[in-house]
């Protein structure tokens, strides 16, 4: 809860370097990290939105601590987990951000 890197922002506002670097910060510093991946068959078969839902999941799956509460990136995923979807969320949100950069970073 008190995690907080200067400059943490949406990762499509950073550097490849600057992403990179807090790549690493967010890595040492995270309670878990979850990676959910969704297949370019998966895109054509259900669109983006759809395809980005099934990858969220998964990286829910991926996670081995128990989540409290989700913050998501202007969407809702259909789970039982409270939830709470910020619009702009990775500019908003310490959290989101991060996984803005993760995701990034890993794709």
């Amino acid at each position: 809860k008190d995690f907080f890197i200067p400059g943490l922002t949406d990762s499509k506002k950073l550097s490849k370097q600057k992403r990179d670097e807090y790549f690493i910060k967010i890595q040492e510093e995270a309670l878990a990290i979850g990676i959910g991946i969704s297949s370019a068959r998966e895109i054509d078969h259900h669109n983006i939105y759809q395809a980005t839902k099934l990858a969220m999941n998964r990286a829910i799956e991926d996670i081995d601590v128990s989540i409290d509460y989700l913050l998501l990136d202007a969407m809702k995923l259909p789970i039982s987990i409270p939830q709470t979807s910020i619009i702009k969320g990775d500019s908003k949100s310490i959290s989101i951000a991060a996984a803005s950069v993760i995701a990034k970073v890993t794709r």
